[in-house]
C-alpha cells in the first residue's frame, strides 16, 4: 500500500512538472484588424491591404529592402500565405522588392497594364512570377474585381494602344472597403490625370512620389481626398516631394502624410 501510494505521488508530481515546465507550442496570434499599410521603403512604392480573407499588394518597390519583420507581419495576416499583386508599371522603384516578397509569400495572381517590360529587372520579375506559377493578367480601365469585403476597380489606362512613356502606362486603382475609399495613382502625370473618369476618394496615394508633374490642382479638387499619402525616400535625388505639389495638396485641404517623415503609415479598417 505504501509503495503504491509513493508511486502514485511520483506520477502526480511528474504530471505537474510536465504541465508547468513543458514549453507550450502555440500559433502566433493573428492581428485582429484589417489594415492598409504604406511601407517605408525609401524612394518607391510598396503598399499592402491586409486581411484574413485576402491580401493585396500594390507595387513592390523601394530604394531599400523591406525589413523581414514587415514581411513576417504580412505572412501572419495572409490566408495560405497568398497575395494578389498589382504592379502599376515597370519602373524599378515600383518592383525592386519582388524577390523579398516572393521569398515569404506566394503571388497567386498578378496584374499589369502591359507585359512588355523594357527593363531587364521587369523581365526578371515576369520570369519569377511564371516560375512561381502565378496567374498573370493584363487589365485596363473598366476592370473590376471583388474580394471578401473589398471592391477594386481599374481607372487607367484606357483600352487601346498604350502611350510610350512608362509613367503614362501606370495602373490607377481604386479600393473600396466598408465605406472607405482609396485611390492609388502609380506614377501617373498630370497630362493623364485630366483624362481620368471623374473619381473621388477619401485617401489618395499621390502620383509619382509628390512630383511637381503630378497631383494637379484640378485633379485634387475633383478627388476631394481628406488624406494625401506620399511614399518617398528621405533626401532623394529627384527633389520629391515637390514644394509646388505639397502646396496644391494644402490648398485643397488634404492632410499630408509622408513615409520619409513618419515611417510606415498604417490605416486600420
Amino acid at each position: 500500500m505504501g509503495n503504491n501510494l509513493f508511486i502514485f505521488s511520483l506520477f502526480r508530481l511528474a504530471i505537474l512538472f510536465a504541465v508547468v515546465f513543458t514549453p507550450t507550442i502555440l500559433a502566433e496570434p493573428r492581428p485582429p484588424h484589417n489594415r492598409l499599410v504604406f511601407w517605408n521603403v525609401g524612394q518607391g512604392d510598396f503598399i499592402s491591404y491586409l486581411s484574413h480573407e485576402v491580401c493585396i499588394v500594390f507595387d513592390v518597390g523601394g530604394s531599400f529592402k523591406i525589413p523581414e519583420k514587415d514581411l513576417l507581419e504580412m505572412r501572419n495576416f495572409c490566408p495560405q500565405r497568398k497575395v494578389q499583386l498589382f504592379i502599376s508599371h515597370f519602373d524599378k522603384d515600383h518592383i525592386s522588392n519582388y524577390k523579398r516578397l516572393m521569398t515569404y509569400l506566394v503571388v497567386e495572381n498578378s496584374y499589369f497594364s502591359h507585359l512588355d517590360s523594357r527593363s531587364q529587372f521587369g523581365k526578371k520579375l515576369l520570369e519569377q512570377l511564371k516560375f512561381q506559377n502565378s496567374k498573370t493578367h493584363q487589365i485596363r480601365q473598366g476592370f473590376k474585381i471583388k474580394y471578401e469585403g473589398v471592391h477594386l476597380s481599374c481607372l487607367w489606362p484606357p483600352p487601346g494602344p498604350l502611350r510610350k512613356a512608362e509613367n503614362d502606362r501606370s495602373l490607377v486603382l481604386k479600393l473600396e472597403n466598408q465605406g472607405r475609399s482609396f485611390l492609388f495613382m502609380g506614377d501617373l502625370p498630370s497630362r493623364c490625370e485630366r483624362k481620368l473618369p471623374l473619381v473621388s476618394a477619401q485617401v489618395l496615394k499621390v502620383g509619382h512620389h509628390g512630383s511637381k508633374y503630378s497631383s494637379s490642382s484640378s485633379f485634387l479638387k475633383n478627388v476631394k481626398a481628406s488624406m494625401c499619402v506620399v511614399s518617398v525616400g528621405r533626401i532623394n535625388t529627384y527633389g520629391h516631394p515637390s514644394p509646388d505639389a505639397l502646396s496644391r495638396m494644402n490648398d485643397n485641404r488634404c492632410t499630408i502624410l509622408r513615409t520619409d517623415l513618419l515611417g510606415d503609415i498604417t490605416i486600420e479598417l
